[in-house]
């Protein structure tokens, strides 16, 4: 009946998973299915790839070929704002040591210049009392003497953007690069004086960026433009920390590249066997460079000395970081000095992989930071001296972005708004809405303004993928998902609110059903399935299907076939029903059923998710950047909403942004898009006539303000019953040691012989067991001793999404089972996120609090990219994630200050919260605690954070989430607990964990020593900040979920905190930092979140008993931690996970 399309064309067609999250970074050992990494930045979870044609583009190896212009941005970027306009607090203190130090010497011996906390002071060679060259808001570090002496070269961010400075002596500064995207730093001067080189940073779709070396001819105090002498290697692998050779007029520059990565950046790098390589290039005659130093142990920040006769840089050597001086000469290289601190070669370090030092002009000594000092490092190995300094700080800082969320409030409500809609669509007459909200079908007239929920047979199942019949609107056919059956196809009448077909069809992952238009035929896809929803059943003929149906709408047996092989998109029927359009997360086709040819309608650029093709194939919708956009679908079109490169006729329908677009309605004209809960409706014609002149002269908005009045919009939100225990119920857990974690002190918060009394899902009261009465009527538990403590909170957790709604999820079940009841991600696709948060509040999904930031407000290029041009843009995007339920979003790599402290201001003004990407950016991490971010996600690139950082975190209120398991600078936490632990014998995690990735991905290790991991650095300072008050928080980042979360308080106790601060940190920590109210610790009034453990198994007195939880629970219901069947407020059996394993690797363990 149909011909097959090639097989190529399912190459093109691709239904990824959803749920990316987009954090930074991948896992050791590949966590279930899941792409993890800042760096693939798509809510379809496309896994990124560097294509030869990305590397053409930005120039590769290659010098033939041409450097295209640079794609970004993709509108000029505002300059247009002060960057100390929200930094009103002042932090006044002396330092006599600092983190990350960057210096030089003056020419005549005399100075040292030398940066702190993004100031920049002068120093007399033997030491003493700094003096402040360079204060004020912005960021200034990386200063370097002219070679006359007069003049400092420096990276700043005073621009909005780090770009290149120069001062005199007295502090007067003038601008010598103009970025307005791509970031440049370290800087050199050229011995003549009258250039220099820096490096310029480009970033793909993914925000580690490439170094380029670039000469900057001076020319006055005037902008110069830049001039490549050395390209990156690739997207993602480029070159860095150039200088100029003091001889030849500068000639040559030496710098130093990772030549450990060939394509693409990759973590956990063995400098033992060599990352870094030192290479000169000869700049008149521009041949191909030439290897100076590396090897074992690598080179990195080279610096000649002023005869240009030798040269030093840093190696790790052995477990020492050394300062190693070669005679260019003869070769010979020693080791001066082993004493350095760790280097940041194993990071990605675009502001160097050491601080910068400098040779005395003699060339007798060096002076290099290490250890938090600056030091004279003599070449003929006499001791060591340390040239003291005292600078007296003065710094401007931010109100750290801080506020309350009350769950309490949203808990006493019978019933909660629905905020997250995935699947919708329109009835032929207009009228209709149908939609699904936590995995229930509801229809909503559109003129009477009423919702209906369809209480249809099987309701325990979850429904998604919903769509009108086309020319029926009585009519529905939609997915149905069963975690023990897999997928049924159903069709229900919306008259007789009853199904009148389900689908008779051999098991399988079926998505996306679709009538055809003359209702005699049914297309629908055939998926591998998820991670989640297990890909072991069912592998077999993968694809789009199209089938026929009856009059009863049956379908006809021996009917069904496979059209379009592969893992694919939906499709849906052209009006004449001889074709198919290829919808979702793709670029618009058709196919044609009866040739099986395939058209291509033009290209979405980046990634743009959800397209949707009108039944005539005239009209493409889709979201681009988070906002709608249509526009004439045209072959050979690229859909793209850059100025300049705009295919005809595109217009922007959204203000603040959407999702989900479907085409429809009486003419089949009209675009309707999803905004949470809202549903706009654009008369796509009307649109065109009122407002295509102004969107092809508005290169900003394209039209976006014309669009609004013509817009109708809807309300789709419906009552969904909150589940919680009933009020009337109550259980007293007697006779137990509660860590109540309220005051902070071990003394009063710990009670040896307490009583804890629930009421429903709130506490009702906490305290001696002879001073809490037990309420008439209540259920008593004899706990004989056992230690009852606050639910966990994981701060930056991870978890993957799903194409199929289960009613269990096994990711969400392992962190309950270890004692999780909370989990914040901060990055995570936004619809998807709150469609789960929105099933675990209805119960159905059983799984801890969910609360996540949404898709991040990405920096790097690819669809989640938003660019921030002015504060108004700021608050746009916020009030979007706001919308769905976000109350913290994630600023993430942003390279403009400007925009990262206009996302602090708008989140000021709309009560949100802010935690940004660590993203290996030192300097950028430093001057976001000086902004007020509420938390730095991921650790910082040094480890060990000397006085002045310690101070600024502690009089900043800045939160700090290490994620140690992912820890930057030295091998990544989690790594050592596959060498260290037999993971795959947890009989926990052998009970819910796919056992095809927890067995391949454990069973062999890489053994390492200790000392190779950052961890124990990171955890000593972050005892120091804990006893200085700064919250520091676990995040397990999803690396492995369940027992991750373990790892990462086992890390924080390794670092030197004590029993009791680290359970603090697994509890009420993070309820302050996330301005959690009602959890976090056990007091009246609050929410019922508890875990509990044996008498004989505190982790108050041994934190390896963090494993022998018994029971955990969250928002009152009580449950087995093994199991998870519930025990109160009455007992029920957890309903089973979908399978998840092969039989064959099913067995009774190990």
């Amino acid at each position: 009946m149909y011909n097959t399309l090639v097989a190529s064309l399912a190459l093109l067609l691709i239904n990824p998973t959803q749920g990316l999250n987009l954090d930074s970074n991948v896992s050791l050992a590949g966590t279930y299915g899941k792409t993890v990494g800042d760096h693939y930045p798509s809510v379809s979870a496309r896994k990124f790839k560097t294509t030869d044609d990305d590397i053409a583009a930005d120039g590769g190896d290659d010098k033939s070929k041409k450097v295209k212009a640079d794609p970004l941005p993709i509108r000029p970027l505002t300059k247009d704002w002060d960057l100390g306009k929200s930094l009103n607090r002042t932090l006044e203190t002396t330092l006599d040591e600092g983190t990350w130090v960057n210096l030089d010497i003056s020419p005549d011996g005399k100075e040292i210049v030398f940066d702190l906390l993004g100031d920049i002071y002068t120093l007399p060679i033997e030491g003493g009392q700094a003096k402040l060259l360079k204060g004020g808001p912005s960021f200034d570090i990386q200063p370097t003497y002219s070679p006359d002496g007069k003049q400092i070269l420096f990276t700043s961010d005073a621009s909005g953007f780090d770009n290149l400075w120069i001062s005199d002596k007295s502090g007067k500064s003038f601008q010598v690069t103009d970025e307005g995207y791509r970031t440049v730093s370290n800087a050199r001067w050229a011995p003549s004086g009258k250039e220099v080189v820096g490096v310029k940073w480009y970033t793909s779709g993914r925000s580690i960026p490439a170094g380029t070396i670039q000469r900057y001819k001076l020319n006055g105090q005037e902008i110069v433009k830049p001039e490549l002498l050395v390209d990156k290697k690739t997207v993602q692998v480029g070159v860095e920390e150039p200088i100029y050779s003091p001889h030849g007029a500068g000639d040559s520059i030496y710098y130093s590249t990772n030549d450990a990565d060939k394509t693409t950046w990759n973590y956990d790098k063995d400098p033992h066997a060599g990352i870094f390589n030192v290479y000169r290039f000869n700049t008149t005659s521009q041949d191909d460079s030439v290897k100076v130093a590396g090897g074992v142990g690598s080179a990195i920040r080279p610096t000649p000395s002023r005869d240009g006769k030798k040269l030093a840089f840093v190696r790790k050597v052995e477990f020492t970081w050394s300062l190693i001086v070669k005679d260019l000469e003869t070769g010979d290289e020693t080791n001066i000095w082993d004493g350095l601190s760790r280097d940041n070669q194993e990071s990605s370090a675009s502001n160097g992989a050491y601080p910068r030092f400098s040779w005395l002009p003699d060339n007798s000594a060096i002076i290099i930071w290490a250890q938090g000092k600056i030091h004279r490092v003599p070449l003929d190995k006499s001791p060591v001296k340390v040239i003291p300094f005292k600078a007296n700080v003065k710094l401007n800082i931010a109100p750290t972005v801080k506020h309350q969320q009350s769950l309490i409030e949203a808990s006493e409500e019978k019933t909660f708004n629905n905020k997250a809609i995935q699947f919708f669509d329109i009835s032929k007459d207009g009228t209709k809405a149908v939609y699904i909200v936590t995995g229930q079908t509801y229809v909503k007239d559109l003129k009477s303004g009423k919702s209906t929920l369809l209480k249809l047979s099987d309701s325990e199942d979850n429904r998604h993928a919903v769509s009108f019949h086309p020319n029926d609107s009585n009519i529905i056919i939609q997915s149905r998902w069963s975690d023990s059956k897999l997928s049924l196809i159903e069709v229900v009448d919306l008259k007789k609110e009853k199904i009148v077909s389900t689908f008779k069809l051999p098991r399988g992952h079926y998505n996306y059903p679709s009538i055809s238009n003359d209702g005699k035929k049914v297309a629908f896809t055939k998926s591998s399935g998820d991670e989640i929803a297990g890909t072991v059943l069912a592998q077999a003929k993968l694809g789009v299907w199209v089938a026929e149906l009856n009059e009863k709408f049956e379908l006809v047996k021996d009917s069904a076939e496979l059209v379009i092989p592969g893992e694919t998109a939906g499709a849906k029927f052209t009006k004449d029903d001889k074709q198919l359009r290829i919808v979702g997360y793709t670029d618009p086709y058709v196919f044609d059923l009866e040739s099986g040819e395939a058209t291509t309608l033009g290209n979405i650029k980046d990634n743009a998710s959800d397209v949707t093709l009108s039944n005539d194939a005239k009209w493409v919708t889709y979201p681009q950047y988070r906002q709608v956009y249509v526009a004439p679908a045209t072959a050979n079109t690229t859909y793209w909403s850059k100025p300049g490169s705009a295919p005809e006729g595109l217009i922007r329908l959204s203000k603040d942004g959407g999702q989900t677009t479907v085409i429809g309605g009486p003419d089949g004209q009209t675009a309707y898009y999803l905004q949470a809960n809202n549903l706009f409706e654009a008369h796509i014609p009307t649109v065109v006539e009122k407002c295509g002149a102004v969107a092809k002269s508005d290169t900003a908005r394209f039209g976006a303000d014309c669009v609004q009045p013509l817009l109708k919009s809807y309300d789709l939100s419906v009552k969904v019953p909150i589940s919680r225990p009933p009020s009337d119920k109550v259980l007293v857990l007697n006779n137990a040691k509660i860590i109540t974690m309220k005051t902070g002190n071990p003394a009063s918060d710990i009670i040896e012989n307490g009583r804890l009394v629930i009421k429903g899902n709130k506490i009702l009261a906490v305290g001696e067991s002879s001073s809490v009465e037990i309420p008439k009527g209540a259920e008593v538990k004899d706990l004989a001793g056992a230690t009852v403590l606050p639910g966990f909170l994981d701060e930056h957790a991870h978890w993957s999404g799903f194409d199929y709604p289960v009613r269990s999820h096994w990711q969400h079940q392992l962190a309950l089972s270890y004692g999780v009841t909370t989990m914040h991600n901060p990055s995570y696709d936004t619809v998807q996120g709150f469609v789960e948060q929105e099933l675990t509040r209805s119960g159905r999904l059983l799984a801890p609090r969910i609360f996540t930031t949404g898709t991040i407000i990405y920096g790097a290029e690819g669809a989640e990219r938003v660019e921030i041009l002015n504060i108004e843009e700021a608050r746009s995007i916020l009030r979007l994630l706001k919308s769905y339920g976000a109350f913290s979003v994630k600023s993430y790599n942003q390279p403009s200050r400007y925009a990262r402290q206009m996302i602090l201001e708008a989140a000021r003004e709309l009560g949100l919260l802010v935690v940004p990407e660590g993203g290996m950016h030192f300097a950028w991490n430093t001057n976001q605690i000086i902004d007020g971010h509420t938390t730095i996600e991921h650790s910082l690139s040094p480890g060990t954070l000397y006085e002045d950082l310690q101070i600024l975190f502690e009089k900043s209120g800045t939160a700090w989430t290490p994620t140690l398991v992912v820890s930057y600078g030295g091998l990544e936490g989690e790594r050592f607990w596959y060498q260290s632990t037999n993971v795959w014998e947890d009989p926990k995690m052998r009970a819910r964990h796919p056992l095809k990735d927890l067995e391949a991905s454990t069973f062999r290790r890489t053994l390492s020593d200790e000392k190779e991991y950052v961890f124990n650095d990171i955890g000593k300072s972050l005892t120091n900040l804990t006893r200085r008050g700064v919250l520091i928080n676990p995040g397990a980042h999803g690396q492995r979920q369940g027992v991750g979360y373990l790892w990462e308080l086992w890390m924080l106790s390794k670092g030197g905190m004590n029993n009791y601060e680290v359970l603090r940190s697994a509890t009420r920590n993070p309820a302050l930092t996330l301005g959690f109210k009602d959890v976090g610790s056990l007091e009246a009034g609050k929410l019922a979140d508890y875990i509990v453990y044996p008498a004989d198994a505190s982790p108050l007195k041994d934190l390896k008993y963090l494993r022998n939880i018994t029971h955990v629970s969250v928002n009152g219901f009580l449950h087995e931690a093994n199991s998870l069947d519930q025990v109160w407020p009455e007992k029920k059996k957890a309903l089973p996970l979908p399978q998840l394993n092969d039989s064959v690797l099913v067995h009774d363990g190990y």
